[in-house]
């Protein structure tokens, strides 16, 4: 399966395995609050769940889709990503 289709791409990231779709991805970052988390811009976020930018953007407007803002840019964060993989619960 291509990693821009279904859940491949989701499975890279979990796994840290080298995959397309991750080479745009933000690099993992330590912080002091815990271990080092990835950030998925709201194209890639979409590629993973077969959505376009424009409707995960309109998610996270919604309040369906939490997103991390760094400057002026959303990103969705690696748990995020799990949370609504497992049906938005949590």
């Amino acid at each position: 399966m291509d990693c821009f289709n279904g859940f491949s791409s989701y499975h890279h990231a979990l796994n840290g395995t080298p995959c397309a779709a991750d080479a745009t991805a933000m690099p993992h970052a330590d912080t002091a609050a815990g271990p080092a988390r990835r950030f998925f811009s709201l194209s890639e976020a979409g590629r993973i769940f077969g959505k376009s930018a424009r409707t995960m953007r309109s998610w996270a407007d919604g309040g369906q889709l939490r997103t991390v803002s760094i400057g002026r840019v959303r990103y969705v964060t690696e748990a995020e990503i799990a949370r609504l993989a497992n049906g938005g619960e949590g």
